[in-house]
């Protein structure tokens, strides 16, 4: 496994055998394949946050920032200060390094 990014929260890793890329940030995991990372990472980056977030100043819910998932009703919630850091973590600049598979799978947790 290869760690390609990196912020506090969250981190993104390939398996190169697989062509998978996963996503984890706060409690969210993604995997999807390349095309659909760089789409995702695309999405993201062409967000206008700040007026999303005055559009959503009278929501209910707490995180004024809906991403939308793919599918209908799914979306990802986020604050400014999350919002940042997951384009922080999309755009690759944290570097990168391998992690032993080995322990990837011992820390593993199946639900």
């Amino acid at each position: 496994m290869k760690i390609l990014s990196r912020t506090q929260n969250g981190q993104i890793f390939s398996c190169p055998c697989k062509k998978r890329v996963s996503l984890e940030f706060g409690n969210l995991f993604l995997n999807m394949s390349e095309e659909e990372m760089r789409r995702f990472s695309e999405y993201v980056h062409s967000i206008d946050y700040e007026f999303y977030i005055h559009r959503n100043r009278d929501a209910v819910n707490r995180r004024k920032l809906l991403l939308h998932l793919g599918e209908e009703g799914v979306y990802f919630a986020v604050t400014p200060a999350e919002f940042l850091e997951l384009k922080e973590l999309l755009s690759f600049k944290a570097g990168s390094s391998e992690v032993p598979t080995h322990v990837l799978i011992d820390k593993l947790t199946l639900n």
